[in-house]
């Protein structure tokens, strides 16, 4: 399923803007995305839209920290 994105955001990184919770605004509404089938190339493509360009990423269960 393809759904068109307004925008993303990380939440809850403390003092590093680079890891927390990844959330996608979908109508208006901001909702967190689970991690049973998000995988690192889905992450490579959050990261790009959160401006960070074309990195590595480790992430974990509901979490992403850029490397």
């Amino acid at each position: 399923m393809c759904v068109e994105l307004e925008s993303v955001r990380l939440v809850g990184g403390g003092a590093n803007p680079r890891a927390g919770r990844l959330e996608v605004n979908y109508n208006g509404v901001w909702g967190t995305v689970c991690g049973d089938y998000f995988d690192n190339d889905d992450a490579k493509v959050a990261c790009y839209m959160l401006g960070f360009g074309y990195i590595s990423v480790v992430f974990g269960k509901h979490k992403i920290t850029i490397a």
